[in-house]
C-alpha cells in the first residue's frame, strides 16, 4: 500500500499537516519541527536543517506533502530527482494552504491525482501543469491505472505518444478484452479516433498512435510494429481468471511451470490474471496459496455442487460450448472437474479461453472476465 509523508516547518503548516494527515489515515507519517510539534498529534518530530530529512524519506515513501514555498521544495528534493518512473509523488502547499501544486510525478507517481484530494480537504486552489490535465486529453500513462491494466511498453514510446495525442494525432484502438469504460474519453477529444476489429488491421493503418488493449502475449508483434516506426502503446487488463486443480502438496514450483507452459502455448499474457480459483477442498494447499501469493491474486475456492452445476448448464446449451468431463474426479471426489468449471464462475463468463490442460499433478484452464 502506498506511503505518504507530509512534512510541515511553521506552525500553521504544522496545523494544516495534521488536519490533511487525519484524512490520510494510518499510511502517513507527519513530520513536524520540533518547535512546532505541540501543534500536531500523532507526528514524528526533528530538529532543523530539512535536507536531511528530506534525504531519508525521498527514498522510502511514495508521496511526500510540503508545506513549504515551491522554490525551496525544488532546492531540497532536485539532487534525489532520477526518473519520473522512480521518484515518488511530491506536492507542496504554501504556508496558508492557499495553493496545492503538483511538482514532480505528476502522472506515473500520482502527484496530479494527489494534489487534487490535497485541496479537497484543505480548500487549496490544485496548481496542475501536465497538458493532458490542462488540455482535457487521455492520459496514456494512466489509462487502466485504476483497474490494475499493466503498462508493457517503453518509456520513449509513451512520450510520444502523449506528446501526439496532445498535438492533435490521429488515434488507432484494438481491444479485445477489458473494462471499456475509458472509450467514453476519446469520444470528447479533437483527435480523429478508429476504432479496429483486428490487430492486424490496427497495426498496418496509418494512425500515429495506436493504443492496443489485450490479454493476449503480443508483445512480439507490437515491438516489431515499433521499431518500424510506429508507436504501439500495449496494455494487458486483468481478464483472466486461472482455475486449478492440483494434487495434494505440489508445490508452488511446479504449479506455475504448468501455467507459464499453458500461457505461452495458448498465446496470453501472465500480466492479464485477475485472480486463481480452485475447489474449496483445496481452499488451504500450500502450493496454490504460494501461487496467489506471488502473483498478487486472490484464490477463490468452490463446492463441488457449485462446480457440477455449470457442468448441468452445459446440457442446455445449443453452441459447441463443451466442458471436459473427468470420470476419475468424479468417482474420487464427486465432482465433474476443477479447472475449468471453477474458472468459469470467478469470471462469471462462458468465454473459456483456454481449455483444461494437463501435467502429472496439476490441471489447469483460463476464462475471461466480459465487460459491457
Amino acid at each position: 500500500m502506498s506511503k505518504t509523508a507530509i512534512v510541515a516547518v511553521s506552525k500553521n503548516g504544522s496545523l494544516l499537516a495534521s488536519r490533511l494527515k487525519q484524512v490520510y489515515g494510518d499510511q502517513t507519517d507527519l513530520y513536524v519541527v520540533s518547535k512546532f510539534s505541540e501543534y500536531a498529534s500523532d507526528c514524528i518530530s526533528y530538529d532543523l536543517p530539512l535536507r536531511p530529512v528530506v534525504s531519508r524519506i525521498f527514498k522510502t515513501y511514495d508521496t511526500i506533502v510540503m508545506f513549504l514555498p515551491v522554490g525551496a521544495v525544488v532546492r531540497l528534493v532536485s539532487p534525489h530527482l532520477k526518473t519520473k518512473t522512480v521518484d515518488p509523488a511530491v506536492i507542496c502547499v504554501d504556508e496558508m494552504g492557499k495553493f496545492a501544486v503538483s511538482l514532480v510525478s505528476g502522472h506515473i507517481g500520482g502527484a496530479d491525482e494527489a494534489t487534487q484530494k490535497i485541496s479537497d480537504v484543505l480548500g487549496s486552489i490544485p496548481v496542475i501543469t501536465s497538458a493532458s490535465h490542462v488540455l482535457d486529453s487521455i492520459s496514456v500513462d494512466l489509462l487502466g491505472k485504476e483497474w490494475g491494466w499493466v503498462l508493457a511498453c517503453d518509456p520513449d514510446t509513451i512520450t510520444r505518444s502523449s506528446a501526439a495525442i496532445i498535438n492533435g494525432g490521429s488515434i488507432g484502438v484494438y481491444q479485445n478484452s477489458g473494462q471499456t469504460d475509458w472509450r467514453g474519453e476519446l469520444e470528447s477529444l479533437d483527435n480523429a479516433v478508429s476504432h479496429y476489429d483486428s490487430l492486424v488491421d490496427l497495426l498496418d493503418s496509418s494512425v500515429d498512435v495506436r493504443l492496443v488493449v489485450s490479454d493476449m502475449n503480443i508483445e512480439s508483434e507490437t515491438e516489431t510494429t515499433s521499431q518500424n516506426g510506429k508507436d504501439i502503446v500495449l496494455y494487458h487488463p486483468k481478464s483472466l481468471v486461472v482455475g486449478m486443480g492440483c494434487r495434494r502438496g505440489v508445490s508452488a514450483d511446479k504449479l506455475n511451470e504448468l501455467l507459464i507452459n499453458s500461457f505461452e502455448e495458448s498465446g496470453l499474457s501472465l500480466h492479464s490474471i485477475s485472480a486463481f480459483a480452485t475447489a474449496e477442498i483445496k481452499r488451504d494447499e500450500p502450493g496454490l496459496m504460494e501461487l496467489c501469493e506471488a502473483y498478487g491474486v486472490p484464490l477463490y475456492c468452490y463446492s463441488v455442487e457449485e462446480l457440477n452445476s455449470v457442468f448441468d448448464k452445459e446440457t442446455d446449451r445449443e453452441d459447441d460450448f463443451y466442458l471436459d468431463r473427468s470420470e476419475k474426479a468424479h468417482s474420487l471426489l464427486g465432482v465433474w472437474g476443477v479447472s475449468e468449471p471453477a474458472s468459469l464462475l470467478t469470471a462469471k463468463s462462458s468465454d473459456l479461453v483456454m481449455h483444461k490442460r494437463k501435467s502429472e499433478c496439476a490441471t489447469v484452464a483460463v476464462a475471461r472476465i466480459k465487460w459491457d
